[in-house]
This record gives structure tokens, sequence and C-alpha cells, in this order.
């Protein structure tokens, strides 16, 4: 399979000389516009020409024309596309004056969003369609890291629900042969985990980050550049990356580090232009941004039988099976986590795709996602060491497991308990009728010593 070409993010300095000439341009073209706080907001936007528009269509589920590249989505751009599903201008919205506070105005059929710095900046507007069409701010849209994440992305959120298909927070790799699939809390370690399996042990790459689940229980692939921390750095080949590359990366990565989106994160709680900041400053340091493939040797694979499902998780060290309920709850919950930043928890609430409302659009992803999962088996792993691609592994090809510094065997030669079935004790029958695995009972008995269960999330083990 041919792999994308995805436009590199310029470095440093070059993105300081080019700001100068970015305000003076966006101020030369502007023009006072009347504003006031009502919803009718139409008449207020003017979209700028652009000469190349960019065409991307995610494996024919949506389609977006865009005058923004969107380099998130490089692995899907195309020449040409049917209909699309979503339209992205750049144009001046909301007025040239400046604001005291961020505000979202609007109705059912349309959104504006203002910052405190006016037309030049962050603002940007939503017209529910169809199709869809998002106006952005000629800052935001220079922006296009900050553009996608915090706008197109909660929109393709809900219009994937629209198709029957859930946009999840996860990882996904074909790994011996199976649709493997990781999910935790941003920050949490799946990017080295991802990295080591596919470095390691082989396999193709689906996702690092989204992606795209429907009902029969099929994972589609979303291959998003990998945001690389210094951390991250540690788990890529050392011939991967240039010297100067890997220099510049000590740069970028202190600026979106964990602990540098937490600041922005408590910015956003104050009363300051939190997008117009975030786009400025993802200008001049760009995120570490890469793709796989310049990662590590391997290829995109595009679609999935998904199988196993693990939940990783920091803290001292406990394997556990989760019942399907409790795990469906855990992944919506890491997928809500992954929109955090703003201003999605005020612009969420207030979209309307297709006629459905926020709260109708998640019970629809709630339903999609329980039954994508009915045949999954589940598995939460919390470990201290960052060791989850060695459980991963092991789990798979039924060896040993290190749970608790203890060894501990798995499929055929130990326990698996999850929503799926359990262990009957010196019969080894699996309870769903997908098998029987021989044990006998005193190894049951010294493995089930060994394995912290935290029995509230498992079936129970018949004796």
């Amino acid at each position: 399979m041919n792999q994308p070409q995805v436009p590199r993010y310029r470095t440093v300095p070059g993105m300081w000389k080019r700001l100068p000439a970015l305000l003076m341009n966006n101020a030369v073209a502007i023009r006072p516009d009347v504003m006031s706080d009502g919803p009718a907001v139409a008449n207020r936007v003017r979209v700028v020409p652009s000469v190349r528009r960019h065409r991307y269509d995610i494996d024919g589920v949506i389609a977006i024309d865009s005058a923004v590249a969107l380099p998130e989505l490089a692995l899907f751009k195309t020449e040409s596309a049917g209909e699309p599903d979503l339209i992205i201008n750049i144009g001046r919205t909301g007025g040239i004056g400046t604001r005291t506070r961020a505000t979202i105005v609007g109705d059912v059929d349309q959104l504006l969003y203002r910052e405190h710095l006016g037309a030049l900046f962050a603002n940007f507007k939503i017209e529910n369609g169809p199709p869809i069409t998002v106006t952005a701010s000629p800052v935001l849209a220079r922006s296009p890291h900050v553009l996608y994440t915090n706008v197109v992305e909660a929109l393709l959120r809900f219009l994937m629900v629209r198709r029957g298909r859930v946009l999840l927070h996860a990882a996904c790799l074909n790994l011996f042969g199976e649709g493997v699939l990781l999910s935790a809390k941003t920050d949490t370690g799946k990017t080295s985990t991802i990295l080591r399996l596919l470095h390691h042990h082989g396999g193709s790459f689906l996702s690092d980050d989204m992606i795209i689940v429907d009902e029969q229980g099929m994972a589609n692939r979303y291959p998003k550049p990998l945001t690389i921390s210094a951390h991250t750095l540690r788990s890529v080949p050392s011939n991967r990356l240039r010297l100067r590359q890997r220099a510049v990366l000590q740069i970028q990565s202190r600026v979106h580090s964990k602990s540098g989106r937490g600041i922005g994160q408590w910015l956003a709680k104050s009363n300051v232009p939190i997008m117009s900041i975030n786009s400025l400053v993802q200008m001049l340091i760009p995120p570490p941004k890469y793709m796989i493939t310049d990662l590590v040797s391997c290829e995109i694979h595009q679609q999935i039988k998904m199988s196993r499902f693990f939940l990783i998780e920091r803290g001292p060290r406990l394997v556990s099976y989760p019942t399907h309920e409790e795990a469906l709850e855990v992944l919506l919950s890491n997928t809500e986590d992954a929109y955090g930043f703003p201003p999605y928890a005020k612009l969420a609430p207030r979209l309307v795709i297709g006629g459905d409302d926020y709260d109708k659009l998640r019970r629809a992803e709630k339903a999609i996602l329980a039954k994508a999962l009915s045949s999954v088996s589940i598995t939460r792993v919390r470990l201290d060491d960052f060791s989850w691609d060695e459980h991963i592994v092991a789990s798979q090809n039924g060896n040993a497991v290190h749970a608790n510094g203890n060894l501990v065997h798995v499929n055929g030669n130990g326990a698996h308990a999850n929503g799926n079935g359990a262990h009957a004790n010196g019969n080894g029958a699996h309870a769903n009728g997908n098998g029987g695995h021989s044990l006998e009972a005193e190894q049951l008995d010294a493995l089930m010593d060994t394995l912290p269960v935290n029995v509230s999330e498992t079936d129970a083990v018949t004796n």
C-alpha cells in the first residue's frame, strides 16, 4: 500500500519569521463589521477565497472539502470525492471588535464562537447544513492542528455516529493476525506501547489515537500522525529520526508535553483567549508529529475484526477482567477525556447534527459501541513500569505474563475470565461456548493466588 506523504511542520525559526507577515496580511485585509450579540449570524461572515481546496475521503464514510490542509487526515487525501459531508472555509467571522470574554451564540442551524481578539484570530462559525460548513478565522486556519483537534474532530465524531460508527479514543494494531486495541486516558502511554509492539513484534498499524468502530465489531483505520514526546522518543529506533529532528523535538516536546497542556487547560479556566494563544503557540512551535511509517517499519492496515481490547492504566500492578458494561463506560469516558481542550465542553452540548441533538447522539454512540464489544475479550492491565507491550504479547502467544511480580500463564495454560466467560476449576470449561481450556485444579489455585484480580469486575469462577 502506498503510504501518504505528510507535509512537514516548519521548524521553530521559520515560524518566527512568518508571524509578522501573517498578522500584517490579515490586518490589511480586514474591514470593520458591525456586531451585536444576537443569534442571527449568517450575514457576518466574509469568506476568504481559496486558490486550492483539499479533499479527503475517510474510506467512503465521510467526505471533506477544505480550504485548509489537514495533516491529521493526510492518508485520506484524494483528488476527487463525492458530495462533501463537511466543508471548511477561511473567513472573518464574528466582527473585528474585541470582547471581554469568549462566547458561543446561535441556534439549531448555526453556532458562532467568538473570542476576545475578534475576527483576526480564533473565531469560527458552524452551519449545521447538510453539509456542515465551518468558517475559521485566518489565524485559526493557519494553525491546522488546533483547527482540527478543537473543532473538526468533534464534528467528525458525531458525523460518524450518524453513519452508524464510533470514533473511539483507542489505538489499534493487527498483531499476530488479531485485532488488538488499547484504550487509556490521554498521556498514559499508548503511543510508546504501540511503537514497541510494532518495532519488536511486527504487525500492521491502524491507529494510535482514534479508531473507527462499527456495530459488527470491525475496526477501520484512522492513522493520524503521532505526537512524539521526549519520553516516547525512547521507543523510536535511533536511525529513524535525524539528529536535528531529535534536537528540535526536545524544544517541541517541552511545549506540547502533558505539563504544557495542563497549563493550557488551567489558562482555559481563566478569562483569556485560549484558542488564539494555542493557535499562535503552535504556529511558532509546531507539535512534534510524525506518521507511523517515519518512526518504525510497518504497513498501514485498513480494517480488522476487533478481537482483544486492553484497558491500560498506570499504578500498582493489577490484572482484571471488567464486564462489557464496565468496559463500555471506561471507553466512553476515555473518549470524552480526549476532547478536554476548549471550547469542546461548551460547544458539544449545543451541536445538532442531522436533526439529532447532543444527548441523542451520545446515546446512539453508546448503543453502537455496546454492540461492537459484544464478542470482544477485554482485559484491564494496570502497571507501574510501562511494560504493557510485554503483557499484550504474552497474552497473545499464550506464554507467561507478569502480574504483581509473579509469572502467570494464560490461554490454555491459565485462567482467562472476563465478560465472555470463566474457567471452571478442574474442567477448564469456557462459559461462552467458544472452547475449553484444560487446567488442573492445583494449577488454577496457584494461578489465582498470584493474580490480584478485582472480583467485582470479573465473572465468577466456579469451584
